[in-house]
């Protein structure tokens, strides 16, 4: 039984290198929703920038997420991301539904597990999450947080998912994360935690090449993006969008906040990056609009290396305590005992 194992295991890779060789293109939008609620008896959508999030009825509710769905859908995006959605399960399998009825396509959301109580959270709660086109991808692996250290709020915004190609098996880990806001020292200093907190996070991630991206509530002057920089992260859209770069409007004018930032192993398979200005009131109108901040689109041709980055292993092929060991959740484990863990990267069964 274990020589056949390892024959299906060996298999499989071998078909994957074979059939990745011609690239798989695929296309990422990522966009903070401002504020994308189910639920209507919340105080969060109130006194928002642009009108159409304050909506306490389901008229209202439709009526924002027609407007997504009327600039998003023409996308046929295979992967959408989205900061600031309502930490219940209802909202993305919604927004999905209206994804699929406007394209003709498949979509379905990403299970994440996430829920709160609104009765003790009166504001509101928000997450980041993640919806896909049925017929191109699949998540590989659980929806996990890179919220390492925390265990309230940012568990929720700071989230990690592999998908896989179906046309090829090829992967890669597509990290959506939503920091602290404000301008005090205080909020600063926050974001560069966040940030500190989630590249510990991403150490868990089932395939090496790594997307990072969302509001991360900092220009990229900023400390907490320095970080992320100095960790081996390039920002795409610097590198590829041709003069000013915005992607949060409001009446004091624009601030680029929302980035999208790719490993190196990732950015050699980044053929395009891009913000669509399709979404604040200042470029299309209070009729239109739905956020304060624009989505932005990354083109991705994939194409695998020598290694996948998912292995399987066996115990006496790598002794314990040789690296650090996380679980699926992101969490150092010091005493791994039989299971699944993350090592530098690469998925390790411990049997």
């Amino acid at each position: 039984m274990k020589i056949y194992r390892h024959f299906l295991i060996s298999l499989f890779f071998l078909m994957a290198a074979d059939a990745v060789k011609a690239g798989d293109v695929l296309k990422v939008c990522g966009q903070n929703l401002q504020n994308y609620f189910w639920s209507l008896d919340r105080e969060r959508t109130q006194d928002n920038s642009v009108a159409v999030s304050n909506y306490n009825t389901e008229e209202g509710r439709l009526v924002k997420t027609q407007r997504i769905v009327d600039a998003l859908s023409p996308l046929k995006a295979d992967i959408y991301v989205f900061n600031e959605l309502e930490a219940k399960p209802v909202i993305l399998p919604y927004l999905a539904k209206q994804l699929s009825d406007a394209t003709g396509l498949e979509y379905a959301a990403v299970s994440d597990d996430i829920d709160y109580d609104l009765l003790r959270y009166p504001m509101g709660m928000i997450k980041s999450g993640y919806i896909y086109r049925t017929d191109h991808v699949a998540p590989y692996g659980d929806n996990v947080t890179t919220a390492v250290g925390y265990t309230f709020h940012y568990n929720f915004t700071m989230r990690m998912q592999t998908f896989k190609s179906l046309a090829t098996n090829e992967c890669f880990t597509l990290s959506m994360n939503h920091f602290k806001a404000g301008g005090t020292d205080q909020n600063k200093e926050t974001r560069i935690a966040n940030a500190q907190s989630l590249l510990q996070g991403l150490q868990a991630a089932l395939d090496p090449d790594i997307l990072l991206m969302g509001d991360l509530n900092c220009e990229p002057a900023e400390t907490a993006f320095q970080v992320l920089v100095d960790a081996g992260y390039e920002e795409l859209l610097i590198k590829y969008v041709e003069g000013d770069i915005y992607t949060y409007s409001w009446s004091r004018g624009t601030n680029f906040l929302d980035h999208v930032m790719a490993n190196s192993t990732m950015g050699e398979q980044v053929t395009s990056a891009e913000v669509l200005h399709i979404a604040n009131k200042y470029d299309v109108g209070e009729m239109k609009a739905y956020s304060d901040h624009d989505p932005y689109v990354v083109m991705l041709d994939l194409k695998a290396g020598g290694d996948t980055g998912i292995r399987e292993i066996e115990n006496e092929e790598m002794g314990i305590g040789e690296s650090d060991y996380f679980n699926l959740s992101g969490l150092r484990v010091t005493q791994p005992q039989k299971g699944i863990y993350i090592v530098r990267g690469k998925k390790v069964v411990i049997r």
